[in-house]
């Protein structure tokens, strides 16, 4: 239980470093996949990391994805 605490603390580490190795992009599907949630949950952090500035949201339907700031 405390060992899954503390990965969700590094969520967000995660995904920046995933969007830099990436090109400095990176999908809520792939997201999803790397942290093994959801992709309501990966769609939640990611918006998390835009509300901090962190991450710009590019809206483009089903091809929507995000960028590193």
């Amino acid at each position: 239980v405390r060992q899954k605490g503390i990965d969700q603390v590094r969520y967000p580490e995660l995904i920046l470093k995933y969007a830099v190795s990436n090109g400095g992009r990176v999908t809520r599907a792939e997201v999803a996949e790397l942290l093994r949630v959801t992709p309501s949950q990966a769609y939640r952090l990611l918006k998390k990391l835009e509300e901090a500035g962190k991450l710009l949201g590019i809206s483009a339907g089903h091809s929507s994805y995000y960028i590193l700031r």
